[in-house]
């Protein structure tokens, strides 16, 4: 086969930058053959995906082909630095089997309580008024990161009352795999007037709590109890004992309910299954 030439038109060349700094340009090319599909197989021809010339930062991302009436085609490349030519394909979310995780995450606040020691005034048995060091209980506050994982469905039904079951199950503790997810609850947004809803769902992972600073000070201390947080309990804790030498007694509480399979009660939840 012989070799189809083509020659870049160095004065049709377009550069631009927006105020962001995102930049784009295009180059022209003319191939010596009428058939589009055969120019694109000319050597002279960039590959998509490959740098600007002049510019690494941007990549070819697609072409424009034309042909002319004198037997010859032309090829504009457009590039971008931010994949902006880039046609990617919209999901069918009509499609039985669609659904789209996504991935974010957020701080978390976790409550840890911790005993002060601090100085009360006591009456003793001559009516005289003391001072005594006694451990009263306060919370330190630990932040984490936690792990949100929301879930998007489209929904077909004609009875709206099937979208309630997503606030029954809303604070539940959910096993999908071999892992547990709080269960936040969702939105629901109506598409059209012909059944059609779109459903956002939204878990969280509370991996548990295994770091505890150091109090930085002897009048300060951790309860008596665990020294770790088990995934999505709190700490409660009980002033127990003495409050004079006795640290107050703390222990760990379960929040949420526990319904490994509730998630499939959801409405769409079938096309994850």
């Amino acid at each position: 086969m012989s070799r189809i030439s083509g020659y870049d038109l160095v004065l049709s060349q377009q550069y631009g930058q927006d105020r962001t700094g995102k930049r784009t340009a295009s180059r022209r090319f003319v191939v010596a053959t009428a058939q589009p599909y055969a120019a694109l197989q000319s050597p002279d021809i960039p590959a998509l995906n490959t740098e600007h010339p002049d510019d690494t930062k941007l990549r070819l991302d697609r072409y424009n082909i034309s042909s002319q009436s004198d037997g010859t085609c032309v090829i504009d490349c457009l590039y971008s630095s931010d994949s902006r030519y880039v046609e990617l394909r919209a999901p069918n979310k009509d499609a039985p089997a669609w659904y789209h995780w996504g991935w974010s995450s957020r701080k978390a606040q976790i409550e840890v309580p911790i005993a002060i020691r601090s100085k009360v005034l006591n009456t003793n048995a001559d009516g005289d008024e003391v001072e005594k060091l006694v451990w009263k209980v306060a919370k330190k506050q630990i932040s984490e990161t936690r792990i949100v994982r929301p879930l998007q469905v489209r929904v077909q039904t004609t009875n709206v009352r099937v979208f309630d079951v997503i606030a029954q199950q809303t604070d539940r503790l959910h096993q999908i795999g071999n892992s547990w997810y709080h269960f936040e609850g969702g939105t629901v947004t109506q598409v059209d007037d012909a059944g059609t809803y779109d459903v956002n769902y939204t878990w969280n992972v509370d991996p548990g709590t295994s770091y505890f600073p150091d109090t930085g000070s002897d009048l300060i201390s951790y309860c008596d109890g665990p020294r770790n947080r088990p995934p999505y309990t709190i700490f409660a804790v009980v002033q127990d004992g003495n409050p004079e030498t006795d640290l107050p007694k703390c222990f760990i509480q379960d929040v949420y309910e526990r319904d490994p399979s509730g998630w499939r009660s959801l409405p769409g939840a079938s096309r994850i299954l």
